[in-house]
């Protein structure tokens, strides 16, 4: 046990991660402090449970990294103001049982250290390409570095001394950091060590996308405002290997078309584009020397060719806001609660067999559930008063068809399966964690009108027509026997029966 060191953890819907986050962590360090940015799911519930304390933060400033782990920081120096040392992780990654202890060592036998990092690895690198790259990414080399990732230890006399965080950067932040403590002539050290798993869940498309044009703004945004060149390299490539490229496809095609014919001008522009395999190929080949196979290397060339168009879309972005939006909220830099609704649908879907529109039509209710959370997080205008009214309308129907009252205001987290439909109330100010599954003729909710409501945590079972009321806690691993009413606690792994409910053992099998 380390009790010079204290740990910062932050986390936006992390669910049963976190729980496992904190297992990892509590053998090794049990100063420690979470940051939460206004989750929906049982992330607090989570927290408050295991004994740790709990950050939650301001709803009239926007949610940053920087932001949570300074506001993190503070309190810990609050509550243990002995600490020499500082873990920041986040809530989706699991701590190498070693780090904690390598880390420490590092900083004491090297006092002109001011940050420790090692091997962060993927955790499900077998879901998609994009997790896969994530892990290639992280595999830096060791020994002196310019910057760390977000999960590192530093040193809190470092970190006073350069004033931690800045809150203006909305992305890039640790580099920023990193670049003062460097300044202040400090050091950054990358150890041979495994650090930590991280769960980048990054299985779609759209979230990759989305991941690049957050490092094109946040990388131009720090090179723009401080003179870092941490992202010059790639900052320069995406203006060349998109726009450029496109100025040259153009100039090829209108010499072409001017000096010779049209046909001319299509062998030109042919042959131009022969560049972007070439290439692709190029990186593909630099790919498989790290461990990629043949298929993954050949993706991994496409994708950061591809990569450069979101880059360089975060660039203009930037360029467009100049000095207006310099921290402040900004849908580029959002953390989990914009693709948290995206992603936590797809984890409803899984649960369900692959067409369930026709067949289930308890699916409709959830999809017109997400469909409301989303809603919420429109900015205020036009378009959310609009969309606000399109889904009262549509969840009454919905409501009217299915018998289940599932209202927008309700915190249910990511992979929710109900059976069967109808008879099934939610109270608006209900918490549920994730993949959770409810049958038909469930009611969660108050036993008097304005009482309070039951939280409820991951991975619970609830049978047809059970009822808990109150003011509950659910734990994770939970069953709940048909036609039970749950009054009382239930703790985690248990299983409740009867009415009024009694604890009994944990089963292995479940109603279906």
């Amino acid at each position: 046990m380390h009790h010079k060191l204290g740990t910062v953890v932050i986390g936006l819907n992390e669910g049963g991660l976190l729980r496992r986050c904190f297992e990892s962590i509590i053998p090794s360090c049990e100063q420690l402090v979470y940051v939460d940015s206004n989750s929906s799911d049982n992330s607090v519930f989570i927290a408050s449970s295991m004994g740790i304390e709990v950050v939650e933060l301001d709803l009239s400033k926007p949610f940053t990294a920087a932001r949570a782990r300074n506001e993190g920081y503070s309190r810990l120096l609050e509550l243990f103001p002995g600490m020499e040392f500082v873990f920041f992780v986040d809530g989706d990654c699991e701590v190498s049982s070693v780090w904690i202890e390598q880390a420490s060592e590092e900083l004491n036998e090297r006092p002109n250290v001011a940050v420790v990092c090692g091997r962060l690895r993927e955790k499900r690198p077998e879901q998609s390409i994009y997790n896969r790259i994530c892990d290639l990414e992280w595999d830096t080399p060791v020994g002196s570095a310019m910057s760390c990732g977000g999960i590192s230890v530093m040193r809190v006399q470092a970190y006073q001394a350069v004033g931690g965080f800045d809150l203006s950067v909305l992305a890039g932040e640790e580099p920023e950091l990193c670049y003062r403590f460097r300044k202040a002539g400090w050091q950054i050290l990358r150890i041979d060590s495994d650090m930590a798993l991280h769960d980048a869940a990054i299985t779609q498309f759209s979230q990759w996308w989305q991941r690049e044009v957050r490092t094109g703004y946040g990388g131009l945004d720090v090179q723009l405002r401080f003179g870092l060149q941490d992202f010059s390299s790639i900052n320069n490539s995406a203006r060349l290997w998109s726009i450029g490229f496109l100025l040259v496809i153009l100039v090829a095609a209108g010499l072409g078309w001017l000096l010779v014919d049209t046909i001319f001008a299509f062998k030109a522009v042919s042959v131009v584009l022969m560049i972007l395999p070439v290439q692709a190929l190029r990186i593909a080949t630099k790919g498989m020397r790290r461990g990629l196979s043949i298929k993954d290397a050949c993706l991994y060339g496409c994708l950061m060719i591809l990569s450069k168009w979101p880059q360089i879309i975060g660039q203009l972005r930037r360029y467009r806001e100049g000095k207006s939006k310099l921290g402040k909220e900004n849908k580029v830099i959002e953390q989990k609660e914009g693709g948290a609704t995206g992603s936590f649908w797809q984890a409803d879907l899984k649960c369900y067999s692959i067409r369930p529109w026709l067949s289930e039509q308890s699916i409709w209710s959830i999809a017109v559930y997400r469909f409301g959370r989303r809603i919420d997080l429109y900015p205020y205008g036009l378009r959310k008063k609009g969309a606000t009214f399109f889904y009262w309308r549509i969840f009454r129907l919905v409501e009217t068809i299915t018998g289940i009252s599932l209202p927008k205001e309700a915190e249910v987290g990511p992979g929710l399966r109900i059976y069967h439909f109808g008879n099934i109330f939610i109270h608006p100010n209900v918490q549920i964690g994730a993949n959770c599954t409810l049958r038909q003729g469930v009611t969660i909710g108050n036993r008097k009108s304005g009482g309070p409501v039951p939280v409820i945590g991951g991975n619970v079972e609830i049978g047809a027509y059970a009822q808990i009321l109150g003011d509950v806690k659910i734990g994770d691993d939970v069953k709940i026997g048909a036609m039970s009413v749950v009054l009382n606690d239930v703790p985690s792994g248990a299983t409740a029966v009867g009415n009024p409910a009694r604890i009994i053992k944990a089963q292995s099998s479940s109603q279906e």
